[in-house]
């Protein structure tokens, strides 16, 4: 069922769009599809929350179909080369197709990015959404993430709600072990700071570059992000799991903290690849590195 919707929709859009796509003042081309039962235009400082999928060519790298979808604040910062750039001139129900050619990305990504695996050999990279809902708060905005999260739970069964009780009851003992309780943040993540940085707080839709070493909760490490390749994000605009993301947003630039992620912020009953099990607490060290300039010349 979820296959045929997916096809019908990659499918209607791509027929549609042959012989009207207008480009963006940042270059990429695109669509933007009405809505037979158009809802709210979007406005500045509203929370948008929008469905999305992302193909290399034709092949579906990632969607937010049956998942959390994004959530996405619409403020003053003109976010170049990224899907979010057509939100503001669309209202509620519209979709959008986007093309953004793999030599543009990497040319904007500057000459010592190195080309991700799932993009080698390919020749672009099309980002498919629609706006679900718009909020005019941050505070409604997550009263609805809530709901929608609650909502996932209990579609997916009792097993993922004992699993992720399970890994909450492990979290909280993990916590309670700490010679020093962290810092409680939205949602249940913590954070200790371990180096106090000299730059300023990090701001909604702030691009920062990220340092860090993901572990689980027993100390074994997954993944690795250096200063030379880090994870580069903008702030509080779903680019990463929640509780990546809410931490992320906690912090000033040059900070080093450790972090502490619950099961339910993370990828939940979510098996990523061969490294983190379902139901997985993760525990961050991370390192925001000063991209000011960078973001000076965007």
């Amino acid at each position: 069922m979820k296959l045929k919707f997916l096809t019908a929709f990659y499918c209607t859009m791509l027929f549609s769009c042959s012989n009207d796509l207008k480009t963006t003042a940042s270059g990429f081309k695109y669509q933007i599809f009405p809505s037979a039962t158009p809802g709210d235009s979007i406005k500045r400082r509203d929370v948008v929350k929008v469905q999305l999928y992302q193909y290399a060519d034709d092949t579906l790298l990632s969607s937010t179909e049956g998942k959390m979808p994004q959530y996405v604040e619409i403020n003053s910062e003109l976010r170049e080369f990224d899907y979010t750039e057509l939100l503001s001139a669309m209202r509620v129900n519209d979709s959008a197709v986007c093309f953004f050619e793999v030599k543009d990305i990497m040319k904007r990504a500057g000459k010592d990015a190195k080309m991700p695996k799932l993009l080698e050999n390919r020749r672009q990279v099309k980002v498919h959404f629609r706006i679900l809902n718009k909020f005019s708060s941050e505070a409604e905005a997550m009263f609805d993430q809530e709901k929608t999260q609650n909502s996932l739970v209990g579609y997916t069964g009792m097993d993922e709600k004992a699993g992720l009780g399970n890994a909450a009851k492990s979290f909280d003992s993990l916590i309670k072990s700490l010679p020093a309780t962290p810092v409680k943040l939205e949602g249940g993540v913590y954070v200790s700071i371990k180096e106090k940085g000299s730059g300023g707080k990090i701001k909604t839709g702030q691009q920062v570059a990220v340092i860090y070493k993901g572990m689980l909760a027993n100390g074994k490490v997954f993944e690795e992000k250096t200063k030379d390749d880090p994870f580069v994000i903008r702030a509080g605009t779903g680019e990463a799991s929640r509780g990546f993301d809410i931490a992320v947003s906690s912090l000033s630039v040059g900070d080093k903290a450790r972090v502490y992620v619950p099961a339910a912020l993370a990828y939940g009953a979510q098996k990523v690849g061969d490294y983190i099990p379902a139901f997985s607490n993760l525990v961050f060290d991370m390192e925001i590195a000063d991209l000011s300039n960078k973001n000076k010349q965007q």
